[in-house]
């Protein structure tokens, strides 16, 4: 594939009609682009088929994400205050944005390649600005990424995940980190065959959000990990309750949102972390409940 072929399959911002994609000619027609942020995310190259292509609009505190495929065309129309969850992947080449408002979901595809596009598109969901937007990190946001120097030699990957998730005057409450641990092994005879592994995640909490950094895929047959993430974000006001369950040789943490959503993390028995975040998220709970 060639340079301008790969071109082609990279996401760009629409600031002049030219640029305006065919497939979205009318979603755009009569519309002043100048007075919009317009980003558009072609269909990926993909072995498996047509993918989706994806237009998102600002408008003031208004965002539309159009999607069109071959068979299909969506329109996904919120306000920024109504989105109660917020994704964001990576996995090398491919990165995802999943936005949560009430019973409808936005899924947009994007090339990792142009992620700064949609650095303020997050930020402006989350209601902020992200500390790199900065030309220089302020002293607080400095002082809080420290407080993730602890997973420089555990959970080197998280920490830097964990640094680059928290926005300018956002303060960490309380930190859970868990590395890869056995959920249960497959023997035969007496001897071990295979042993399934729950992959490491990290959670934080802040004084704004509950912040989810997880591996892609829940599971593993190795302690190795992949390259790149997925964090979910939640507006702290919307934590409504948590609560521990069994699962397999360990716990899962549920938290769930007066949305009606829930993020799910699993933990080891024996984490020295688990007391001291579980007393934190439960009295942000209460302090919640207190204000309803």
């Amino acid at each position: 594939m060639g340079s301008v072929e790969t071109l082609r399959y990279w996401p760009k911002q629409v600031s002049c009609p030219e640029d305006v994609p065919g497939s979205f000619a009318e979603e755009l027609h009569g519309e002043d682009l100048s007075s919009l942020r317009v980003l558009y995310a072609p269909q990926a190259a993909s072995p498996f088929g047509p993918q989706k292509e994806h237009l998102l609009l600002f408008r003031g505190n208004e965002l539309t994400v159009h999607t069109a495929s071959r068979r299909e065309r969506s329109t996904f129309v919120t306000r920024l205050g109504e989105v109660h969850r917020l994704e964001w992947g990576r996995v090398l080449l491919r990165s995802w944005l999943a936005i949560f408002a009430g019973t409808s979901k936005a899924m947009v595809t994007f090339n990792t390649v142009r992620e700064d596009l949609f650095v303020p598109v997050a930020a402006a969901i989350r209601g902020g600005s992200f500390g790199d937007d900065a030309d220089e990190a302020g002293s607080d946001l400095t002082t809080e990424r420290a407080k993730l120097d602890y997973l420089a030699s555990s959970g080197y990957k998280f920490m830097n995940y964990g640094r680059r998730s928290l926005m300018r005057d956002e303060r960490i409450l309380s930190t859970l980190y868990q590395e890869t641990f056995p959920l249960h092994t497959i023997r035969f005879g007496g001897f071990r065959l295979l042993t399934q592994f729950a992959t490491p995640c990290l959670l934080l909490l802040t004084d704004r959000e509950l912040i989810l950094i997880r591996e892609e895929q829940e599971f593993t047959w190795s302690r190795r990990q992949n390259y790149g993430c997925v964090q979910t974000f939640i507006p702290v006001p919307l934590l409504e309750e948590s609560q521990f369950g069994e699962c397999d040789s360990g716990l899962e943490l549920a938290v769930r949102t007066s949305a009606g959503g829930e993020v799910r993390a699993r933990m080891a028995r024996d984490n020295s972390q688990l007391p001291a975040f579980t007393a934190s998220l439960q009295g942000v709970i209460r302090k919640n409940r207190s204000a309803r």
